[in-house]
């Protein structure tokens, strides 16, 4: 029976996405702040970058030899449909330690980021137009991965500074790390009966990408736009 993967799908189609909001970038038409940008790419990047863990993780449990290459894993005492209904967050802190023994460390990185990850997808799913934005907004701003309201400026809609370039760079980098660590606790002999090689479509972006597009395009990759006065504000373009 011929079979296919669809996690490359996922983890490939964030990266267009981001590809996209780059285009944006560049743009005189959204805000930017460095090398981030408002962009209408970032929410669909979300959903993408947790569906392409949880089917990778799914691909690899259930869609490999997985039962028969570690067959005395006690994660196979488990009925397989309630495994799979685990909500994503749990499911990647018991399987891989029932399966290799090891496991994701729920307060350390890249599970920690993981879980901002999954609370932005299903805050970007569910949306209600709700005023009030969700409490780990400030901790991404702190971190210059979602954008701020600029002394000056009209304050800026909690979702638009969720969405935005730098989210969906983010939500690529923990994707391609959680998917590295699922690899990494595997045992080594295991890997190439456990689809290991699907984890090398995740690949990182760097912040030089988005700093050297900039560059190239003679645009300041430590500027704004709309540019900013030096006492605070905006003038015209």
């Amino acid at each position: 029976m011929a079979s296919a993967t669809l996690s490359h799908d996922f983890i490939i189609n964030v990266r267009l996405l981001y590809e996209n909001s780059l285009t944006q970038l560049l743009s005189r038409k959204v805000v930017r702040q460095g090398i981030n940008c408002h962009t209408m790419h970032a929410a669909p990047a979300l959903v993408s970058a947790v569906a392409a863990v949880e089917v990778f993780l799914n691909e690899l449990v259930f869609g490999s030899p997985a039962k028969a290459v570690l067959a005395q894993s006690p994660l196979w005492m488990l009925q397989r449909t309630w495994l799979q209904e685990l909500e994503i967050r749990a499911k990647l802190v018991i399987v891989p330690f029932l399966l290799f023994g090891q496991t994701f460390q729920r307060d350390g990185q890249p599970f920690q980021d993981f879980s901002l990850l999954v609370k932005a997808r299903n805050d970007v799913v569910h949306y209600k137009m709700e005023e009030q934005g969700p409490a780990y907004l400030k901790s991404l701003q702190d971190r210059r991965i979602a954008l701020s309201s600029p002394e000056g400026y009209p304050k800026m809609v909690w979702i638009h500074a969720l969405c935005c370039s730098e989210v969906i760079r983010w939500a690529n980098n923990i994707a391609t790390g959680i998917a590295q660590s699922l690899v990494g606790f595997m045992p080594e002999e295991s890997r190439p009966f456990l689809f290991a090689k699907l984890a090398e479509n995740f690949v990182e972006i760097h912040d030089s990408v988005p700093a050297e597009r900039l560059t190239q395009h003679g645009i300041d990759p430590a500027s704004d736009y709309p540019p900013q006065e030096p006492g605070g504000g905006f003038r015209a373009p």
